[in-house]
């Protein structure tokens, strides 16, 4: 009798396997290691991943990628949600919570160069841009007429025009911000044109371990009691 109760708890530890603490599989952009602003942006999702990851009573686990593999592991269910971008930016088959990460872009220049007014300003010059990224308000009003020279990362499109590469960049207003505070001393700059605002999103795979209404859930409860601000106020590009 006791062999067959021992028999009976085997059976049934190997039909019902201890279960994992579920887990939600954070996607992020691969970063360049000389890039601080970069790297401080890659802390700042990090955290909020563990936010999330906490509300949603789950366990966060990070992956990172190049940024051309990123659609492709959230539709093949590889990861399950990555923050900060917009369709726009990410085009693919998944799914888009509620806007809520504050995203602007800037055009920069140097004082040697007149400040631009409009985007329509930079039509037929060179530009300094980031590999990878669209600009589609720069796009559908220059067409042909806007001249790409990527970089890597925004330092190096601040070093380029520090030497004179091109007269114009555009770049996220949160690294305009971190090169203020840690350039010793900063690039001198004419006031920044801003060419959007921007409530940038999270994607979510449709084959993931969460789901959208859920990721939304959790969205609006760190919104409405404090916690994402004070994530906001933590970080230094705030």
């Amino acid at each position: 009798m006791k062999r067959f109760a021992l028999l009976t708890v085997a059976c049934t530890l190997l039909a019902h396997p201890v279960l994992q603490a579920a887990e939600l599989r954070v996607l992020l952009k691969e970063k360049q290691l000389k890039d601080v602003a970069a790297l401080s942006i890659d802390n700042f999702q990090r955290e909020l991943g563990r936010l999330l990851a906490a509300r949603s009573h789950r366990e966060a686990r990070f992956i990172t990628l190049p940024r051309k593999r990123l659609p492709l592991a959230l539709e093949n269910g590889d990861a399950d949600i990555l923050c900060g971008y917009i369709p726009e930016w990410l085009p693919g088959h998944f799914d888009w919570s509620i806007g809520f990460i504050d995203v602007a872009d800037v055009i920069i220049s140097e004082p040697r160069t007149p400040a631009p007014k409009a985007i329509e300003d930079l039509a037929d010059k060179r530009v300094g841009t980031i590999l990878g990224y669209a600009y589609p308000e720069v796009e559908k009003k220059l067409g042909k007429k806007f001249i790409r020279d990527d970089s890597f990362n925004a330092a190096s499109n601040i070093q380029k025009l520090r030497a004179g590469r091109y007269d114009y960049a555009i770049m996220s207003a949160s690294s305009l911000e971190f090169h203020k505070l840690t350039s010793d001393p900063p690039l001198p700059l004419n006031p920044p044109l801003y060419i959007n605002n921007i409530k940038s999103q999270c994607a979510i795979s449709r084959q993931g371990n969460i789901t959208l209404q859920e990721i939304n859930h959790v969205i609006n409860e760190i919104l409405n009691d404090g916690s994402y601000a004070k994530l906001l106020e933590q970080s230094p590009l705030r």
